[in-house]
């Protein structure tokens, strides 16, 4: 009986042939891959953006992006609306609103695990091509970086210089000062105990109650020409480290949301945009840019406040009206930063 078997060199073309296959096919299951994320991303900023509509038809006004330093940021205050109700609720019964509890390193060190997990749970803030599964930077009660739950997207605020955002969470005594800040949302209206009308963080204990400041009429060149939210950029190596002796400024560019203070803490929620720096990183390895010497690997000279994706060309961003655009990374700043100022009454479409 006749036997038959392959041999070696036919071995070897059946194996260059499922090589050559397995080459053609692998970038196309990663492109796949790849848009099936970045439609999760784009669902994840029109769920902020209902959120966003259901907090305004529930309180008649705006979302504030901060109520104080120390105090919950609009990712906190939508919770309820992004059908968690309960970590809202933590937020309330452990009075960091307006008790002089803080919402600080030390509040979330103190967290059960439980709570960790909880507020560590709400995908709609990831991006899953950006932070994916990681969910909570763990730290130090006495960490001066910001730990917590982490995001991939930022509020966007409106300026006129490259200030870095040290006091846009303030309650400043003078209209003027708000006008500065000049995005979709700004501070809210806070009491002070004694009469108190400090505008720094160490006044932050003193507030007893808070209310939004802006109805939807403070839009007005109105929702489909008014920027509120993008994805922010979070270096590679960002996104994975979490020991605080050696993430060096990890936390500013990727630790928690859910309350600004400094620097550190006030990137993580809100990115600045004005007219004069490229505002884009073209990549999450990236190290540095061209313009202004930043070097996107510190945080310095504003580089923590750099608008970005990982996703390859585009930028996912949340309109007024709840659409969510993917723009290309080439976008200009002043285009940005028209479309993110409310009413400077200046025409432009986006790419």
């Amino acid at each position: 009986m006749k036997k038959f078997a392959f041999t070696l060199v036919e071995l070897l073309v059946v194996i260059a042939i499922i090589g050559v296959l397995i080459a053609i096919l692998l970038p196309a299951v990663q492109a796949a891959r790849e848009a099936a994320r970045r439609s999760s991303c784009t669902n994840n900023l029109k769920q902020i953006g209902l959120a966003i509509h259901n907090f305004n038809d529930g309180q008649k006004y705006l979302p504030p992006n901060a109520v104080f330093a120390f105090r919950p940021s609009i990712f906190a205050l939508l919770y309820p609306y992004l059908e968690q109700p309960s970590l809202y609720q933590k937020l309330e019964s452990d009075g960091v609103f307006n008790t002089t509890t803080l919402c600080d390193n030390v509040w979330f060190f103190n967290l059960s695990a439980e709570f960790k997990a909880g507020f560590g749970s709400v995908s709609a803030y990831r991006c899953p091509s950006g932070n994916g599964s990681q969910k909570f930077k763990v730290g130090q009660a006495s960490s001066t970086f910001a730990q917590g739950p982490v995001t991939d997207y930022a509020v966007l605020v409106a300026k006129d210089d490259d200030a870095q955002l040290s006091s846009w969470y303030y309650s400043l005594t003078s209209e003027f000062y708000y006008e500065v800040f000049i995005g979709g949302f700004r501070i809210s209206k806070v009491r002070m105990s004694g009469g108190a009308a400090a505008n720094d963080a160490a006044h932050a204990p003193n507030v007893i109650g808070w209310r939004p400041r802006d109805t939807m009429g403070y839009w007005s060149d109105g929702m489909s020409n008014q920027l509120c939210f993008a994805e922010k950029h979070i270096p590679s190596w960002a996104l994975t480290e979490s020991n605080v002796s050696s993430a060096a400024m990890c936390f500013a560019w990727n630790g928690s949301y859910l309350y600004t203070n400094g620097g550190y803490e006030t990137s993580n929620v809100g990115r600045y945009i004005t007219p004069n720096a490229n505002l884009i990183a073209q990549q999450p390895s990236i190290s540095a840019t061209t313009d202004r010497s930043r070097d996107l690997t510190q945080y310095s000279g504003g580089a923590a406040y750099a608008l970005g994706s990982s996703h390859p060309g585009t930028l996912n961003c949340l309109l007024g009206d709840g659409a969510v655009r993917s723009i290309p990374k080439t976008t200009t700043p002043s285009i940005l930063r028209a479309l993110t100022a409310v009413g400077d009454g200046v025409p432009v479409s986006l790419p």
